[in-house]
């Protein structure tokens, strides 16, 4: 199917609700979609199903530190999927998503757009993740290699790397070059691998999500009720934010989040993205389960856009199945260590 005009704006509301606090800024991911609408296209959408098995995928993507991507996409990625074309003895054929967000959904629906290539309703995890060897891709095999990058110069280059770690530390270094944002191509592989390592579905997922939040806002409350009805989220706080600390190292953005509810309070840990959730300082969430922000005003917010003084609800959600795997979470454990904990992951359900 082709999202149109509606569909687009769905996807971004969805998607910087669905990135849990990382993936992009809604204000870039709504730049993105306007320019697809504004230029008269159209973004081809199709499941996974529908890739031929021969089908030449590669996944399209922005790298950077939220507060940057806030600031604004220049459409680096167009600039890297033309240099992988380039540089590479088959054309990309298709594009896939690597993973939910405001920007990083929207960033291959522009691409796919403008560049006329179909568009994998579906994403290597599910939510946003703060590392390239944290998606189900990497963590299922493809070789994350060639893999281009570029800033909105049109500068950049080629790399022959691996592993995701050895291409997340260049990319890393490249971007910081760039202001702290770039385009980036990777993990190509043909159909018949897509459909064993993607998860399936997002972009409807995001496009639903989204339009849950456009019928019902400016409602906050009304929102979460019908996510809870719909999806099976869980309200996890509400209140006043409190205070915010944050600190840019690494290219990543670190720190944590204060919710002050009426008889609760809410801390959240995050590395660009939400990795752990303490509700009165006991765990009640841990990545790859999603902790997503919605403001009172129904606004959905990522990391970049949450402010002291605000009054959000944080809601959450268990993961896809695929990044629930113990060679999954073995991939996600240092992230806690990271956030000065000992604990081992233990699905929101249970917590």
């Amino acid at each position: 199917m082709f999202y149109g005009d509606q569909e687009l704006k769905n996807v971004v509301a969805g998607a910087a609700f669905l990135g849990a606090g990382g993936g992009g800024s809604p204000l870039q991911g709504y730049k993105l979609v306007d320019e697809v609408i504004n230029a008269g296209k159209k973004a081809e959408v199709r499941p996974p199903n529908e890739v031929p098995n021969d089908g030449f995928v590669a996944s399209v993507y922005g790298m950077g530190a939220p507060s940057a991507s806030r600031l604004g996409y220049r459409n680096e990625h167009l600039r890297a999927h033309e240099m992988f074309n380039e540089r590479n003895a088959r054309k990309i054929e298709f594009v896939v998503p690597f993973e939910i967000g405001a920007g990083n959904s929207a960033v291959p629906l522009h691409s796919g757009a403008f560049m006329g290539v179909p568009v994998v309703d579906g994403d290597g995890a599910g939510r946003a993740v703060p590392e390239l060897q944290l998606t189900t891709f990497d963590i299922y095999g493809v070789p994350i290699s060639p893999m281009s990058i570029a800033g909105a110069s049109g500068e950049g280059g080629m790399l022959y790397v691996k592993t995701a770690e050895v291409a997340e530390s260049i990319g890393r270094a490249i971007t910081h070059h760039f202001n702290d944002m770039a385009g980036c191509v990777s993990y190509p592989m043909d159909g018949a691998t897509l459909k064993k390592v993607v998860i399936p579905g997002t972009l409807s997922l995001c496009e639903m999500t989204g339009g849950i939040i456009h019928r019902f806002g400016p409602s906050g409350d009304a929102i979460s009720n019908e996510l809870q009805k719909k999806m099976g989220m869980v309200e996890l706080g509400r209140g006043l934010v409190t205070k915010k600390e944050t600190e840019a190292r690494g290219g990543f953005d670190y720190g944590y989040v204060d919710v002050k509810g009426k008889k609760d309070n809410l801390r959240v840990l995050f590395k660009n993205e939400n990795i752990i959730a303490l509700r009165n300082n006991k765990i009640v969430a841990m990545m790859p389960d999603l902790v997503c922000w919605i403001s009172e005003r129904g606004d959905p917010l990522t990391n970049a856009d949450v402010k002291k003084g605000q009054r959000l609800i944080a809601l959450g959600r268990g993961a896809n199945k695929l990044v629930r795997t113990p060679k999954a979470i073995a991939a996600f454990s240092h992230l806690y260590k990271e956030q000065g904990r000992k604990e081992s992951f233990k699905p929101m359900e249970k917590l």
